[in-house]
């Protein structure tokens, strides 16, 4: 799939998590950018600051479209926030624009989005039992995605979008014991394998693996030709996973902040 196309389908699926998110208090449209606004966040990374602005597909944004997108964080009391521009935003005019106004881009990790066809998932080497949540499933509390995920929004964003169409959730667990968690969101073609994280204590036991290849599955199953899936190289267990699943990179994003 062209990585344009697979961009705009992207922009589709973020909007969709976006809306059922706790930690989202408003959306915004300017020119190319999509805001999200969460003014009682100061988060110090992007990949967790919910304050960012992510440009996937349109024209690459002019100066004054940054401007403004800068001064609808500022407005609301809002200086830590980050401008996302994925492959092909990021022209030497939107360089330039982005250095006026005197944002710098994030030089720690790259963040990539990766592809690979939907199906034939390799078969996961764990021991894990990987369980499918419902929302009338009594089975897994919030509290125990609070502690995979380490903190208990993270587990409300999670619950918020059980139920929610063409979104299906995944646990995978260790004699009893919640170890790793993960969704699949389908749009059209699309099958987007995203919020995955693995308790501390129970790494290396497959469990990613084994929720990779279940939703693989599950979004063939369902028509998916392709899925994607974002990390970035500072997370290298969620990379390593997706590379040994046959996942690709398909387009990165590079990531600016004042």
């Amino acid at each position: 799939m062209d990585a344009k196309v697979l961009a705009a389908g992207m922009r589709t699926i973020h909007n969709t998590l976006n809306m059922a998110s706790p930690r989202i208090a408003e959306r915004l449209t300017i020119g190319p950018f999509d805001l999200t606004i969460n003014p009682a966040g100061r988060e110090e990374f992007p990949a967790h600051n919910r304050n960012r602005a992510t440009a996937l597909v349109g024209e690459p944004p002019a100066l004054d479209e940054i401007e403004r997108t800068i001064s609808a964080f500022r407005s609301r009391g809002i200086d830590r926030f980050f401008l996302w521009l994925a492959t092909g935003m990021d022209t030497p005019q939107v360089l330039s624009s982005m250095e006026r106004c005197a944002l710098k881009q994030w030089p720690f990790v790259r963040y990539v989005a990766l592809a690979r066809p939907a199906g034939n998932p390799a078969p996961a080497d764990s021991t894990l039992e990987v369980v499918r949540l419902v929302p009338e499933q009594s089975v897994v509390k919030e509290a125990d995605v609070a502690a995979v995920y380490g903190n208990d929004m993270a587990a409300r964003g999670f619950f918020a979008t059980l139920g929610l169409e063409g979104c299906w959730h995944f646990v995978a667990m260790d004699q009893g014991v919640v170890a790793a968690a993960s969704l699949l969101l389908t749009s059209g073609p699309i099958g987007y394998l995203g919020w995955s994280t693995t308790r501390e204590g129970y790494r290396r036991k497959g469990g990613q693996a084994a929720l990779i290849e279940t939703r693989l599955r599950l979004a063939a199953e369902l028509g998916c030709t392709v899925c994607v899936s974002e990390t970035n190289t500072a997370v290298e267990g969620s990379l390593r996973n997706l590379l040994r699943a046959g996942f690709k990179p398909a387009y990165e994003y590079r990531v600016f902040g004042p």
